[in-house]
């Protein structure tokens, strides 16, 4: 039984792992070109053969898609539960999005397809893609030869893989353990005060101690987390620096509980949505930032911290963006709209 993976991973290490996994159980990996017709393909291909697998990376085809509501439009229902979807380094995989992504009919969110990754104890795709496709599951050993023999673990690290090299745990992992090893709390500069953030140096400090690494690898690490949208600056105006600048981290107890799906909702059934006039210009059916931010503080009962970093999630995932794209979800008086 000839049974194909359909590929779409932008990058490098990831695309070679899940070629080198499709291969290890025997599928035809297949990529798949980012082109306006690209999701018909797929569903062409998906339902050819019964067994047949997509691995899709949200930021993959953007020509295709624009965000992960738009591809389930597109999907029927029943090739949804064939298609397992991944970020990368797009940003967090929290639970709550796990749970989102599958109650829209998809058999799986995952972070990342990297070859380390796969060989962890806490990765299930090998296992999900085996039972998917109706093939045998293979063995940490098995897959280990398969990657070895591609030279899958040889790419430059991911940003992710940087996390795990280090650290021995993923990145979501990393910033829950900052979360209760970095004290955060109120700060003032200028005269204006910053609720819940850090210190640079602080952060230096702590994975330093924990992680045995020096100062270099510990601002690299402060810097993926920033990159996969775990952790800021608190006005976004700088990378990770071991400097007394503020940063806080994008995840919370209560903020990664909360469900996008259902946020989304909510949000569009209580923001005021019109035409609005800057500098003379028109940006027609948008929202004001600040207004977004206290429904989120009202109805959810978290810091509006916390509300602006739900929204910047929604973001993340293509749902929402600022009316010219030159922006973040921010606290102010800023037009977004709904995608």
């Amino acid at each position: 039984m000839n049974t194909t993976a359909l590929l779409a991973l932008p990058h490098d290490a990831a695309h070679r792992s899940a070629r080198a996994l499709a291969m290890a159980l025997g599928l035809i990996p297949q990529a798949v070109a980012d082109h306006a017709t690209a999701v018909q393909g797929m569903i062409s291909q998906l339902q050819k053969q019964a067994h047949s697998v997509a691995l899709i990376d949200l930021a993959s085809l953007r020509k295709a898609f624009r965000h992960v509501l738009h591809l389930a439009e597109q999907l029927p229902q029943d090739l949804r539960s064939r298609v397992i979807l991944l970020r990368h380094e797009q940003g967090p995989v929290w639970e709550s999005d796990r749970a989102w992504i599958k109650d829209l009919g998809f058999a799986e969110l995952y972070a990342e397809a990297d070859a380390q990754a796969m060989l962890s104890s806490a990765q299930e795709l090998p296992a999900l893609l085996a039972q998917l496709t109706q093939t045998k599951p293979l063995s940490a050993q098995q897959l280990q030869g398969f990657f070895a023999a591609l030279n899958a673990q040889s790419s430059p690290l991911t940003l992710r893989g940087l996390i795990r090299a280090h650290c021995h745990m993923d990145a979501e992992g990393l910033a829950r353990a900052m979360l209760g090893g970095v004290k955060s709390i109120d700060r003032s500069f200028r005269f204006k005060t910053y609720s819940a953030c850090f210190l640079g140096t602080e952060a230096v400090s702590w994975l330093r101690q924990q992680f045995n690494c020096s100062a270099s690898i510990a601002v690299q690490l402060g810097q993926a987390l920033i990159a996969l949208g775990l952790m800021h600056h608190v006005v976004h105006e700088h990378d990770f620096e071991n400097q007394e600048y503020f940063y806080r981290l994008d995840a919370t107890h209560s903020s990664t509980r909360i469900q996008l799906g259902a946020l989304l909702g909510s949000l569009k059934q209580s923001l005021q949505v019109q035409d609005r006039s800057y500098l003379g210009k028109v940006y027609p059916q948008c929202w004001i930032g600040s207004e977004a931010v206290l429904a989120l503080h009202s109805h959810q009962k978290i810091a509006r911290h916390e509300a602006e970093n739900l929204l910047n999630r929604l973001m993340s995932y293509g749902l929402i963006e600022h009316v010219t794209r030159e922006h973040r979800v921010k606290d102010g008086n800023y037009f977004y709209r709904f995608r």
